[in-house]
């Protein structure tokens, strides 16, 4: 079943609308105290509960928000989790019609609330979820507002508060920056708290601390820790699915009790199983893929038992209080055990469900089971998928049949990385990183047309904006950090932005922020005009032999690809000019561009190998100065084709990671070798055939095995394979210009912001027959393989 939350209605968002007024706060954030006091290195959680009255027909809708996260029940229904992920500048509030579940008469609306420690100065164990803001002091904050009779219900004195107990937080070796999984005692936890029958007799009133505000225009213009801001994207979905019997079913000392019946029970393929006391189980179960989702819990009686979920992307090799593993077939539980994150529950002897506060991430659920003195009774354990709501518009097939399994894949990859931001990782990191959220935010745009996230995960880079004069390389977070190279994906993304949307208010927005970082790398060049050492992370790649990701030469010398990158920044920027209402840069960036390539030609090319060098004075040794000479136009017109074959040929250089072999893909067809390209494809079959359902991290750590940068396929398959890209920004054109390469037939549809394009194409006698459609009004642009051009209205045939 699908849970509809309250519908989610989106004030205009501030960040781009600033002349839009706040509304008019009358709610306080309050607490169980006057100036709450936090308990260093512990997080807190609170339950806040108000019944109140509401006449035939009244409709609610609520604004809500927390410090640090919450999850807002009305009449026993869950309608809202949040807050979205902010910053300091911006402290997000959830706009809700709770209506559908108002009832005529007595309500109540209650609210779990979590807050997480402030993390300065930080440490590495107890952070918690580090894409979370949060001040020092926790909060909640609900104002509604009613359409027809209905008692106050903002928040202050008339709600009531419990501190919770019983939960605490534990962190686990090598996922420190996604947070702590929870150790729990059942008998501690307010069962019921959300229903009206509950009896809530020994709650205290809550404490209203702080009023709420916006930042607006009136005198002073007063920032607070929580200036509220619209959410801008929407609600992530929530979905209910069941998981299915492992391969996996000990027990012990079970006397009648059969394993597979367990395991039956707790994938709701048979009653519900009591399990008899002193008896120990071990169940997996499957997912069918890798998933996000709250794991729920049901069990009665057993007080004195303890139930331990391990949740893993796949079968291992590992230890115990670990969560990186060395894999192989991925459902194969010859591979190993099952290791990772784990939640503790110790039931009270009551009918209890358990939840915890924050989704995990899982293939598989291993199910550790000891009964005390008590028996116990384990129902089916369930849980809710949830993620942002991608509309998969886009499809794909072409006459090799593995290309359907890597599209799924694809897709399924790129939906597991995004939620209220975008994320390297849903396992281990869950941290928005600029290079990662390029691709992510380019892929999501090619299988839906929505490019909401990528507009907001612009916005977060702008706000960490840091007086280096970079953008940071991850954000949000309490743990800052910088990557300079990443600082310039950020650039190729608004370029992306503008391209698919036509949207000029973007790039006018935020041109000072690209100028910034821009000047940054000016200002780090030296005599000879390279990018020279950096002093922060000069991250680049993950690549065998190159320590920390960090290019030969590098960080105290100059690195070849840096300037390299920079001078596809610089060209991009000149891109983005003329838009960004600054047209007469575009020059000036073309010319920087230019010095720098010239640099790069000057010093960094090896005559004798034919190739570009990692570093001046070091010899030629990877692949990545040859495919950003390509890119960056440091590389001749003729010279092009012989470093892309050297790419794919020459093994003896050092090979590009799955993300960054979208540029060697790019670079390929600047060369015209685009035909080679489907070679690469090789890999991620390679990756399939172990069963993997989501996309690893790269060949080197084994660490992540969903890893959204890894998605290229669905750029490939769309943009080239079909041919689908616009002719002027935001599709107001459409050029489609298929690269057939080794197969006879492809076609499928590609979503874009003024709708769906329907491709389909062949080859016949050697000439590749091409048939498209779009949207009515929209000009189309065939461009054979042979170079011909062919253009119509709304439908075309070109042969």
């Amino acid at each position: 079943m699908t849970y509809t939350k309250g519908e989610m209605t989106m004030d205009a968002p501030r960040e781009l609308t600033t002349d839009i007024a706040p509304p008019d706060w009358t709610a306080y954030w309050i607490w169980d105290e006057g100036i709450p006091r936090t308990v260093p290195g512990e997080h807190e959680v609170r339950y806040f509960r108000r019944t109140f009255q509401a006449e035939p027909g009244a409709r609610l809708t609520v604004r809500v928000s927390a410090d640090s996260r919450y999850e807002l029940f009305l009449n026993g229904e869950r309608v809202s989790v949040g807050p979205c992920k902010g910053d300091y500048w911006r402290q997000h509030y959830e706009t809700v019609d709770v209506s559908p579940y108002l009832h005529a008469g007595q309500n109540i609306l209650a609210a779990r609330v979590l807050h997480f420690h402030t993390a300065e100065p930080y440490r590495m164990d107890s952070v918690g979820i580090s894409s979370v803001y949060r001040a020092a002091y926790g909060g909640f904050f609900l104002q509604g507002e009613w359409t027809g009779e209905g008692e106050c219900v903002d928040t202050n004195g008339q709600w009531l508060v419990l501190r919770g107990e019983g939960i605490r937080f534990h962190a686990t070796r090598g996922t420190e920056l996604f947070g702590q999984t929870e150790d729990v005692e059942g008998g501690l936890l307010p069962h019921g708290w959300t229903d009206q029958t509950y009896d809530d007799s020994r709650w205290i009133p809550a404490v209203p601390f702080y009023p709420g505000l916006s930042p607006d225009r009136k005198m002073c213009t007063d920032f607070s820790c929580w200036n509220l801001t619209p959410r801008p994207i929407p609600p992530l979905y929530e979905t209910r699915r069941g998981l299915a019997c492992g391969k996996v079913a000990l027990g012990i000392h079970t006397g009648s009790v059969k394993p597979k019946v367990v395991s039956a029970a707790l994938c709701g393929l048979a009653n519900d199983a009591e399990l008899p006391p002193d008896s120990e189980w071990t169940i997996d179960l499957d997912a069918g893929e890798l998933t996000t989702g709250y794991i729920r819990l049901s069990v009665s009686g057993g007080k004195g038992s303890e139930i331990r979920l391990t949740y893993a992307e796949a079968y291992g090799q590992g230890e115990e209080g670990q969560a990186w593993v060395k894999k192989g077939i991925r459902d194969d539980p010859a591979e190993g055990g099952i290791f990772g994150l784990n939640d503790r529950y110790r039931p009270g002897g009551a009918d209890e469900t358990y939840q915890p506060f924050w989704f995990r991430t899982f293939r598989f659920v291993r199910v550790h089971i000891k009964v005390g003195a008590e028996p116990l009774v384990v129902r089916p354990l369930t849980y809710i998928e949830t993620g942002y709501p991608l509309e998969v518009r886009s499809r794909f097939e072409s006459a090799d049949p593995r290309h359907a399994e890597l599209w799924d894949i694809s897709v399924r990859t790129v939906q597991r990385c995004l939620h209220e931001t975008f994320i390297d990782c849903p396992y281990y990191e869950q941290l928005q990183y600029t290079m990662d959220t390029r691709l992510e935010a380019l892929f999501a745009a090619c299988m839906t047309g929505d490019t909401r996230p990528m507009l907001k995960a612009i916005h977060d880079y702008h706000c960490s904006w840091h007086p280096s004069g970079l953008v940071q390389s991850r954000t949000p977070t309490v743990v800052p950090q910088i990557i300079p190279g990443f600082a310039l994906h950020w650039i190729f993304m608004l370029y992306d932005h503008w391209s698919l949307t036509g949207d000029r208010e973007v790039p006018r927005r935020y041109r000072s922020a690209v100028d910034s970082v821009l000047d940054w790398f000016d200002r780090r060049l030296t005599p000879d005009g390279l990018v020279g050492g950096f002093y922060y992370w000069p991250y680049f790649d993950w690549v065998k032999g190159w320590d920390a990701g960090m290019p030969p030469g590098s960080p105290d010398k100059p690195a070849t690809v840096f300037s390299q990158l920079y001078a596809s920044a610089l060209k991009t920027a000149a891109e983005l000019a003329e838009p960004a209402g600054y047209a007469h840069r575009a020059g000036e960036y073309r010319e920087r561009a230019a010095e720098v390539n010239a640099a790069v030609r000057r010093y960094c090319w090896d005559g004798k190998s034919g190739l570009f060098r990692d570093s001046p004075g070091l010899p030629a040794t990877s692949v990545h100065p040859q495919v950003w000479a390509i890119l960056s136009g440091a590389a001749s017109e003729e010279l092009r084709s012989d470093l892309a074959l050297a790419c794919l040929e020459d093994k003896s250089l050092s090979q590009m990671n799955w993300a960054m072999q979208f540029y060697l893909f790019r670079a390929l067809k600047k060369a015209g070798l685009y035909h080679r390209a489907y070679e690469l494809f090789d890999q991620w079959i390679g990756l399939a055939d172990l069963h993997v359902t989501t996309w690893p991290e790269d060949p080197i750590h084994g660490r992540s095995d969903c890893h959204g940068w890894g998605s290229v396929p669905i750029y490939e398959f769309v943009a080239e394979t079909l041919g689908v890209q616009p002719a002027k920004p935001g599709f107001e054109a459409v050029r489609i210009a298929p690269q057939p390469g080794p197969l006879a037939w492809a076609n499928g549809t590609v979503a874009t912001r003024r709708g769906d394009v329907r491709v389909s194409w062949e080859i016949e006698d050697g000439a590749c027959k091409v048939h498209a459609s779009g949207p009515p009004d929209t000009r189309m642009i065939v461009v054979l393989p042979g170079g011909r051009t062919v253009e119509g209205v709304g439908e075309i045939t070109a042969a």
